[in-house]
């Protein structure tokens, strides 16, 4: 996939359907105004197409097979960004959602701090809306992020780069060994990483 500059990036895997149509309708809910400047159906990821297709916006996780669906946008006149829809595999689907951090560098912190920990609840609060009938298994947050889908969460969690936050819709377990810092918020459990010191205001969140 081709991002310009450093990106922040949420991936959300998810064994339920949701459409583009639902996806674009919550960004615009979030206040902010959305410009699409490309909008396409790609058979593989070095497929670099451009152009709008209108009928993309009924297009869900059903019904585009082993395609990817690719959306490129500006978001508040001035935020690049863009999301792609695609399958893992025959049970597991994921939206990748990205964002220039060229207007918001706190955004390219690797921990959570007290500059960007707003940004992420305010994140974080955007899925549990719009994925809370979609099955959501677990979403992963952070600048460059690299993760691949396994059964084993922490697994996971132990072979991703780059991820700053989790969030399970299920308590993985056993307690996590990594650099993070576990909390649960409403029916989430997360897990941030944080420098040494900062404090980790809990923020309740909800899934209706």
């Amino acid at each position: 996939m081709i991002i310009l500059g450093e990106a922040f990036e949420t991936c959300v895997f998810f064994n339920g359907s949701i459409s583009m149509c639902a996806l674009l309708d919550a960004i615009k809910k979030t206040g902010n105004t959305l410009e699409i400047e490309s909008m396409r159906m790609l058979s593989s990821w070095e497929d670099d197409q451009e152009g709008i297709d209108p009928h993309l916006g009924n297009a869900d996780t059903q019904s585009i097979g082993q395609k990817i669906v690719r959306l490129r946008f500006k978001i508040g006149s001035i935020h690049q960004g863009g999301l792609y829809l695609y399958k893992e595999n025959r049970h597991m689907n994921v939206v990748h959602f990205w964002i220039s951090c060229d207007h918001i560098p706190a955004l390219s912190n690797d921990f959570v701090t007290e500059e960007n920990r707003a940004i992420y609840d305010r994140i974080t609060q955007f899925i549990s809306v719009v994925f809370s009938n979609a099955g959501m298994v677990f979403a992963s947050l952070g600048p460059e992020i690299y993760v691949e889908y396994m059964d084993d969460p922490h697994a996971v969690m132990k072979k991703s780069s780059g991820v700053v936050r989790w969030v399970f819709a299920e308590a993985p377990g056993s307690p996590c060994a990594y650099p993070y810092t576990e909390r649960r918020s409403g029916s989430f459990t997360l897990f941030d990483k944080q420098r040494c010191g900062e404090s980790s205001s809990v923020y309740p969140l909800s899934r209706s």
